[in-house]
Parts: C-alpha cells; sequence; structure tokens
C-alpha cells in the first residue's frame, strides 16, 4: 500500500513535471519571438527616424528653391495641387480631394528639393545633401545605408541580438558591412567605394 502511494505520488509528480516543461517551452518560444521583434523593431525605428528628418529636409530644400524660382516654379505646384483636389472632387469627396491636393503639393515640393543624400555615422547620426556640411563620423550614401539595414533587419528576425544604437552603428562600421563608404579630403567630397 504504502508503495502504490509512492508510485502514484511519483506520477503525479512526473505529470506535473511534464505539464510545468511543457508550459516553460511555450514561454521561451513566446519570449525569443518577442526578442526577435524587438530587435527588429529598433532597425524599423532607426530607418523610419532617418527618412522623416530626410523628408523634413527634402521639403525645406524645395521651399527654398520655390523662393528662389518663384516665377517658373509656383505655377507647376499650383498645377500639382489643383490636379490632386480635382481628383478628390471627382471621387465626390472634398476631404479626399483637399488631402489629395495637399499630398500632391507636399511630394511635389519634396521632389524639387531632393538630391543625392548622405548619411553621417558618429555619436549623432545625422542625414544631409552630398555637399553639406555633417557632424563628424563615417559618411555614407544613403541607398547602402538601407540596404544594409534592411540586411540587419533580417539578421534580427532570424534571432540575433543587434544591441544598443551603438552596437548597431558600430556594425555599420567600414569592413562589417556592405555600405557605400564617402570622404572629405581637404573639404571636397570624393566618393569611394569599398565593398566587402
Amino acid at each position: 500500500m504504502l508503495k502504490d502511494n509512492r508510485d502514484a505520488t511519483l506520477d503525479e509528480l512526473r505529470q506535473e513535471l511534464a505539464l510545468v516543461e511543457s508550459s516553460a517551452r511555450k514561454v521561451s518560444g513566446k519570449f525569443e519571438e518577442l526578442c526577435r521583434k524587438a530587435e527588429s523593431f529598433k532597425i524599423e525605428l532607426l530607418r523610419h527616424e532617418l527618412e522623416k528628418r530626410r523628408v523634413t529636409m527634402a521639403r525645406s530644400r524645395g521651399i527654398f528653391s520655390i523662393i528662389k524660382d518663384r516665377k517658373n516654379l509656383l505655377p507647376s505646384l499650383g498645377w500639382a495641387a489643383a490636379g490632386g483636389i480635382l481628383e478628390g472632387l471627382v471621387a465626390k469627396d472634398k476631404s479626399v480631394g483637399w488631402s489629395i491636393g495637399f499630398s500632391s503639393l507636399d511630394s511635389a515640393i519634396q521632389e524639387l528639393g531632393d538630391t543625392t543624400w548622405v548619411v553621417s555615422l558618429g555619436k549623432r547620426i545625422a542625414v544631409g545633401p552630398q555637399n553639406s556640411v555633417l557632424p563628424d563620423g563615417i559618411r555614407v550614401t544613403w541607398e547602402s545605408l538601407q540596404e544594409t539595414m534592411s540586411e540587419l533587419e533580417r539578421k534580427a528576425s532570424d534571432g540575433e541580438m543587434l544591441g544598443n544604437l551603438d552596437n548597431i552603428i558600430s556594425r555599420l562600421k567600414p569592413g562589417r558591412s556592405k555600405l557605400v563608404y564617402l570622404s572629405l579630403p581637404l573639404g571636397k567630397s570624393k566618393l569611394y567605394m569599398q565593398r566587402n
């Protein structure tokens, strides 16, 4: 009888242990999934912030070019906005018309300010036109940075831990990624490619 009680208790303990182990596996799997999402989100957030800065700068440059050449550019921007508004009115929704019109105008202004963009990777990450003065740091082309960040995002999705912003930036240093680097010898910009 004592042996039967002991065997029953051991069976109960085994069953409980199996349940705890199964639950721990589920929690561990969910934790790993959340970590991968968090790592990917770091890159997504960095990309979003850089794009926001680039768009703001393109918009500012576009407005400056309108001010500089008002005679030729203002009418074409007016037509871009009017076309969008007309498109919305045809759709019989005034709010959509205004929204499309302002969106068209904003896109046209950004296009006017578009240029070859570079990114400075240093203590601060900065975006600017290729011929602009940026904070000290390694300068890379915008396109190559986007490509490299997509690569980092894939690695993060596969479970690689990227660390904090400094760790992510260190992965973007020469020799560690497929970036296109820019140098500024004697105050003049000179593009050189270093692909690994």
